[in-house]
């Protein structure tokens, strides 16, 4: 595992930016990151609450679990700079846990599935552009590890959204 770390390292260090525009600060990125993975959190931890089925049950576990070892991440990649308890959501981000709240409790289960889906994929689609922008090749190598992970809960939400479809 080490040695593929390694190379992987070695094959995304020399990768630079055609123009200084095109380089995502390292710490913006890491910031964005760090606001996806606790809005995963705040959606695991708003089913633990609010939901019966065990498929949700476990999605929302992975989902807090994959939340809380980005930011950990996040924090030793920012030097500090972010801390990894801070539990700000954005501004939309709180709108749609907002928008889920007011869901009844037939409808819940099916909502929190599609919120979950749309949040893994915007994660995915900047996790994406990180791993190739990012000026510092560890914030890069990040971005790249996150990638599977958010691959995974995707397809989980994804065959839950199977079964609450209307």
């Amino acid at each position: 595992m080490l040695a593929a770390l390694t190379l992987l390292t070695a094959a995304v260090a020399p990768v630079t930016a055609a123009s200084s525009s095109s380089v995502v600060s390292d710490l913006v990125s890491l910031r964005r990151e760090a606001a996806q993975a606790r809005f995963r959190i705040a959606l695991g931890e708003m089913a633990l609450t609010n939901s019966h089925h065990l498929g949700v049950i476990a999605l929302a576990d992975h989902l807090i679990q994959n939340g809380h070892e980005e930011l950990v991440q996040i924090a030793l990649l920012s030097d500090g700079k972010i801390d990894e308890t801070n539990r700000t959501l954005t501004a939309a981000q709180r709108a749609i846990i907002r928008q889920l709240d007011r869901q009844s409790d037939a409808k819940f289960d099916g909502s929190w599935v599609r919120a979950v889906i749309t949040a893994n994929v915007n994660a995915f689609i900047f996790e994406q552009q990180v791993a190739l922008r990012a000026r510092r090749a560890e914030v890069r190598l990040e971005a790249i590890q996150e990638l599977q992970p958010l691959i995974n809960l995707m397809v989980e939400a994804h065959l839950l959204n199977e079964i609450f479809r209307n």
